[in-house]
């Protein structure tokens, strides 16, 4: 139980940085016809690692259980949202710059005149 919570983890951190090559390899092969939309290929790329880590349970011989493999997952793709949330911090996107802000030679860096 503890493998497939870890290689979850492993899996779901991993996510984001195996991203560029998945959708590297899928429009080689099959997604150059195909389109498909950023949500649904983060979630491809997820179930893709998912895969990956429970094929890799199966050869390691454990008790191989769904459950804490997407709870590990879950942990590993969002751990450092949860943690920054407990520290108190706020969130990248909470920090940027509103988009509706121009800059120009006559506002501050705030978007005021």
């Amino acid at each position: 139980m503890i493998t497939n919570l870890i290689l979850g983890a492993v899996a779901g951190f991993l996510t984001p940085m195996a991203e560029p090559h998945i959708r590297k390899a899928l429009s080689k092969l099959a997604l150059s016809d195909i389109p498909v939309g950023e949500t649904e290929f983060d979630v491809l790329s997820l179930l893709a690692m998912l895969m990956a880590a429970s094929i890799l349970v199966g050869v390691l011989g454990a008790n191989s259980m769904a459950f804490p493999l997407l709870l590990g997952a879950l942990g590993g793709l969002f751990g450092k949202r949860f943690v920054a949330a407990i520290k108190g911090y706020s969130s990248p996107k909470a920090e940027a710059e509103p988009e509706d802000v121009v800059h120009t030679a006559d506002t501050d860096e705030k978007g005021k005149a």
